[in-house]
């Protein structure tokens, strides 16, 4: 009979089975959808009162749009879609929150809905415009009520994001350009980084040029139009 003293405790605590904590996961969710808003120049502090008005609607109509595909994920029995797609409807919603409110949205989780009852509210009431909290609040619910490894697949949505954004180490990699902390203002780097935004699918009529300024500090800024009508102002120093 085995001794109940020879077990390795701590072994056995460190492969048991731990409690996710949802709420941690969805404000590092938002926090990163509104840093990564920021490093693209659409921030709170980036805009004026008449371009957050058209954010807004932009985030509802991609909000809408959103909520299309999780439908047709959950027609198709399409699980791993759906979860993805779940979150995408909370990136874009997230942001719309913020903007409205200039606050994360503080996450809570009702676990004694169903899973159903979580999506069908959510779609019933997601073209709503004043939907937002309602929409937040139903679809976390309905993502702590799926199988999956939602802190893995959160992690995987931010560095996709990030990734869409090179940064001037990985510009010089690509050139063969030795790794220092100078900014080079070359036609080919410029270039580079154009093309490599607009593969991302997202932006069109990418352009690049130098800055300088009011302390003299050169740096790129790289601009262009997002598809859904999103304007695009990165500065190449800052990342």
């Amino acid at each position: 009979m085995l001794e109940e003293s020879r077990l390795d405790k701590e072994f056995l605590s460190s492969i048991q089975k731990k409690e996710v904590d949802y709420e941690v996961i969805f404000q590092k969710l938002y926090q990163g959808v509104v840093e990564t808003n920021k490093l693209i120049g659409i921030g709170l502090e980036d805009i004026d009162k008449e371009q957050r008005k058209k954010l807004i609607e932009t985030y509802y109509q991609l909000r809408v749009e959103e909520g299309k595909e999780v439908q047709e994920a959950v027609e198709n029995k399409d699980k791993e879609n759906l979860v993805k797609e779940l979150i995408d409807v909370l990136v874009v919603t997230g942001y719309e929150y913020y903007l409205q409110e200039e606050e994360i949205f503080e996450c809570f989780v009702n676990e004694d809905s169903s899973l159903d009852i979580d999506l069908q509210t959510f779609i019933g009431s997601v073209s709503d415009y004043f939907s937002v909290t309602v929409t937040l609040s139903n679809v976390q619910d309905a993502l702590t009520k799926i199988d999956c490894n939602l802190e893995k697949v959160v992690e995987e949505v931010l560095k996709s994001n990030l990734s869409k954004f090179p940064t001037l180490g990985e510009l010089k990699h690509s050139l063969g350009w030795p790794p220092t902390d100078d900014i080079v203002f070359d036609e080919k780097v410029l270039s580079w980084q154009c093309k490599q935004i607009e593969h991302g699918g997202r932006y069109s009529g990418i352009t690049a040029e130098k800055v300088v300024d009011y302390e003299g500090k050169e740096s790129l800024c790289v601009t262009g139009v997002r598809k859904n009508t999103v304007n695009l102002n990165v500065n190449i120093s800052n990342l």
